[in-house]
């Protein structure tokens, strides 16, 4: 299983040879499927880019390739995000259906295609990952990922 912490600041190329910039974020859905992927713009004034999982022709411990020659998808304001601006899952209480909390989450890991989140890494706080470590929380069955928590069913 991959996380996103292993994947972000990844190289991403077209699949003329282009590099398109590094891996900076992840697009996600209530259901905790992953749309895409953000790529930071190279260079001075370039923007950001998108692409979609389907785009990944492959990928290695060290690099993404794309199985396009241009990218074209928008950016899009809905869903969430793992860091950056509108909705980041980043230190988001984790719940189960009674409402308990298992921690915020630290990272998460993705299914073999890395399309669906599987589980998440969550974190207790600072003197308890020092002492016992962060836990991982695998996902059985559906998940709601929400503004103010995502809950484990």
């Amino acid at each position: 299983m991959r996380t996103f912490k292993n994947l972000k600041g990844f190289p991403v190329y077209l699949s003329d040879g282009r590099e398109i910039g590094k891996t900076k974020d992840l697009l996600l859905r209530e259901d905790g499927k992953v749309d895409g992927f953000i790529v930071d713009g190279k260079g001075w004034f370039q923007r950001d880019h998108v692409f979609r999982i389907s785009d990944i022709q492959s990928i290695n411990d060290e690099k993404i390739v794309l199985n396009a020659s241009d990218l074209a998808v928008e950016l899009s304001e809905k869903g969430h995000r793992f860091i950056e601006k509108k909705n980041p899952i980043l230190h988001l209480p984790v719940l189960n259906e009674e409402g308990e909390s298992y921690g915020l989450v630290e990272d998460v890991y993705f299914s073999q295609k890395l399309d669906t989140i599987v589980a998440y890494e969550v974190t207790e706080g600072f003197f308890t990952d020092v002492t016992v470590g962060t836990t991982t929380l695998h996902v059985q069955n559906e998940q709601s990922i929400g503004k103010d928590a995502i809950i484990l069913y």
